[in-house]
C-alpha cells in the first residue's frame, strides 16, 4: 500500500504525504438537461497539449479541471516522468528497482474528487456514501500495457473518510480495485475470501496500515472496465471494513509500479455522477458512547544492549469471539523499529509495522492471549509504544 495522493495545476508538492494509488475522476459541472456529469471518451472533444510531469509529486489539472493527473513516486528515489493529458497519461520514463516483496516505487495516477487540498470541478465529493446521490457514482478505465512490462498492477485506489475532509490524511479507509497484475506482487493484509461483483469474481484482501485496507483482486485480469462504484462499498460495508456514514474523498485510477513500466498508459478515464438526486437532511447526531476496546496490545522490553533490544507483545483477546486469524497493526514511531520476529510475520511500510499470526496460532478464544517476540532498536532511554495498535482494523486498548 502506501500513503495518500496528491497533485498540481502544473504544479508540483515536495511536502505533501503519500500513498498507493490514485484514479482520475470527472464530473461536468451541472448540464443544462441532465445534471448526469460524464467524463469525455476517445470520441469527444480534441484533448489538451500533453504536459510532462517529472518532479516526485508534480500534477497537472486536465479535462478542464475535472481530473488531476499525478506523478507520485512515493517508495522510491529514482526518477520517473509521465505525459498527462486529457483523460489519462502514460509512463514516459523511470528507472526504479524495487523488489515485489518491497512498497511500490510509485503509483503515477488520474483521480476526480479531493486530495491533499486539491478538488477537481464537478465531482461532487466528499460525498457519505449514505447520501441517496452516492448509488450513481460510476467509473470507467482503458489502460495500455505493453508487450513485455514488468512488475506492477492497475488499480483503483479510492478514499475513505469519517469527515467530509478535503485535505490531509484520510483515516477511515482505503479501497483498492485491482484489474491486472504481474511479478507476484500482492495487495496489503491478507485474503479472507471472494466475492461475485460487476460480471466478475474477485479475491477480497483485508489489512491495516493506520487505516483499514480492502482489496479486491479481480481473477480474471482486464484492461478495460466500467463500475457502479456503490457495489463494491457496499460489500467492504457489510464486511465490517467501512461505515456507511464515512465520506468518499476521491477515486483515483492508475498503476502501482516496481519496475520496467515504461509505456504503461491510462488511455481513458470515466467518471459520473447524478448530482441532482436529493439528498436525505443530515440528522443531528447523538453522542455515542464508546464501546470498551475487544483487544488489549501489551509491549515489554525484555532485555536491551547497545545497539538493540529484545521485545514481546502480547494481544489479549478481550471481546465476546474468538478470532480464528489475526492482522495486529502498531503505528511507527521515530526511534523504534523491528528487525526480526517469531511467532509472527512482519510487514513494514506505509506508517506502520504490520504483525499476521503465524498460523498454528491464529486463534484465540475469548480471553485468551497470544505473544509475539522480536527484536529491534530503540533510541536510549524509549520504551516500546504500541498506542494506536489496531487488530483486525479494530482500536485496541494498550
Amino acid at each position: 500500500m502506501a500513503p495518500a495522493a496528491r497533485r498540481p495545476s502544473i504544479g508540483s508538492t515536495s511536502g505533501d504525504p503519500v500513498r498507493r494509488s490514485t484514479l482520475a475522476a470527472l464530473v461536468t459541472a451541472g448540464l443544462a438537461a441532465c445534471a448526469v456529469v460524464l467524463a469525455p471518451s476517445a470520441t469527444g472533444p480534441a484533448v489538451a497539449a500533453q504536459t510532462e510531469l517529472c518532479e516526485k509529486y508534480e500534477y497537472a489539472f486536465v479535462s478542464d479541471d475535472r481530473f488531476v493527473v499525478s506523478n507520485q513516486v512515493w517508495g522510491a528515489t529514482t526518477p520517473q516522468c509521465v505525459t498527462a493529458r486529457d483523460g489519462g497519461f502514460t509512463i514516459a520514463s523511470e528507472a526504479h528497482d524495487n523488489p515485489p516483496t518491497d512498497i511500490p516505487a510509485a503509483y503515477p495516477d488520474i483521480f476526480a474528487g479531493c486530495h491533499w487540498a486539491r478538488c477537481t470541478r464537478g465531482s461532487g465529493l466528499p460525498m457519505a456514501m449514505s447520501d441517496p446521490r452516492f448509488a450513481s457514482i460510476t467509473t470507467g478505465v482503458d489502460v495500455t500495457v505493453p508487450e513485455g512490462a514488468g512488475i506492477y498492477n492497475v488499480a483503483y485506489d479510492a478514499w475513505f473518510d469519517p469527515t467530509p475532509r478535503t485535505d490531509g490524511q484520510q483515516t477511515g479507509a482505503e479501497l483498492m480495485i485491482w484489474l491486472e497484475h504481474e511479478g507476484g506482487v500482492q495487495p496489503v493484509g491478507v485474503p479472507v475470501g471472494t466475492v461475485e461483483l460487476a460480471g466478475a469474481t474477485w479475491q477480497v484482501w483485508f489489512g491495516t496500515s493506520g487505516w483499514n485496507v480492502v482489496s479486491y483482486v479481480r481473477t480474471t485480469p482486464t484492461r478495460s472496465i466500467d463500475l457502479v462504484f456503490s457495489d463494491f462499498t457496499s460489500d467492504a460495508i457489510a464486511r465490517g471494513y467501512m461505515e456507511e456514514a464515512w465520506y468518499l474523498t476521491n477515486i483515483q485510477a492508475g498503476f502501482e509500479v516496481w519496475r520496467d513500466v515504461v509505456g504503461l498508459s491510462v488511455d481513458d478515464f470515466r467518471y459520473a455522477v447524478d448530482l441532482e438526486a436529493t439528498p436525505s437532511p443530515t440528522p443531528t447526531p447523538s453522542p455515542t458512547p464508546t464501546p470498551s476496546p475487544t483487544c488489549v496490545v501489551e509491549a515489554t522490553v525484555v532485555s536491551r544492549w547497545p545497539d538493540g533490544f529484545q521485545g514481546s507483545i502480547t494481544l489479549r483477546n478481550t471481546g465476546p469471539a474468538a478470532w480464528d486469524r489475526w492482522v495486529l497493526s502498531v503505528p511507527e514511531r521515530p526511534g523504534q523499529s523491528v528487525t526480526q520476529v517469531w511467532n509472527a510475520s512482519l510487514l513494514t511500510g506505509a506508517g506502520a509495522l504490520t504483525f499476521r499470526d503465524a498460523g498454528w496460532n491464529g486463534r484465540v478464544p475469548p480471553g485468551g492471549t497470544t505473544q509475539i517476540g522480536f527484536l529491534g532498536r530503540l533510541a536510549p532511554g524509549q520504551s516500546f509504544d504500541v498506542t494506536g495498535a489496531t487488530v483486525d482494523g479494530t482500536a485496541c486498548g494498550t
